[in-house]
């Protein structure tokens, strides 16, 4: 059986299905979403995810997208080399049967009206809200930090496609489609239709935008 990856964002709904997932130690606050990848039948070992393709909402590539290695949540703090620079070697998870872990995907500010007033104050160093980007692409601590690498996106709707991989070469890949807009209550994620696919490839052979 293979792995199979879906939303964890339902995990985030309220009675009045609202999100309700706001990260607050920072200013300001931003919304979170994830995914869950759940080993189905047997372990799946050495786990590697990547957010492998990104799509504009009208299905017209984003221009100068290169897959970026997925974020584990529980993923230790970078490795350095004796150089003192990142080294590319990626932390990789271990899925048991039954069981799942949670991998980043984005993050959307939001105005700091949207931050409690009971919410720790800000850590010395936060950067300002206007020095952050509106979407922030998740992405492994030891991912590549060069320019060429786009994480940064304006709010609006996005289709993003995440595989991920284990040892023995088993395969997972599915395409959600999020809203992704400074209003939490805008905010959401679900799977792509198939209809949306189908342009999706359609539109692949349009010069990106």
């Amino acid at each position: 059986m293979a792995l199979k990856i879906t939303s964890s964002a339902y995990y985030f709904h309220i009675p009045s299905l609202v999100f309700d997932k706001i990260t607050e130690e920072f200013d300001p606050p931003s919304f979170w979403f994830r995914l869950k990848i759940a080993a189905k039948g047997k372990q799946h070992q050495r786990c590697l995810g990547h957010l492998s393709a990104l799509w504009y909402g009208n299905h017209r590539r984003v221009r100068n997208f290169d897959p970026l290695v997925m974020y584990w949540i529980n993923e230790p703090p970078p490795v350095k080399d004796g150089a003192g620079s990142i080294s590319q070697t990626h932390y990789q998870v271990d899925i048991s049967s039954g069981h799942s872990e949670l991998a980043g995907l984005m993050h959307v500010k939001l105005p700091s009206s949207f931050r409690s007033p009971d919410a720790p104050p800000p850590p010395e160093g936060n950067i300002p809200a206007d020095q952050l980007p509106d979407i922030r692409i998740d992405k492994s601590k030891n991912e590549s930090n060069a320019l060429s690498k786009v994480t940064a996106l304006s709010y609006g709707v996005y289709y993003i496609e995440a595989k991920i991989s284990d040892a023995e070469g088993n395969t997972a890949k599915k395409i959600f489609k999020v809203w992704a807009f400074p209003d939490p209550k805008k905010c959401k994620i679900r799977s792509s239709r198939w209809y949306e696919r189908f342009f999706l490839r359609m539109k692949s052979l349009m010069k990106a935008i």
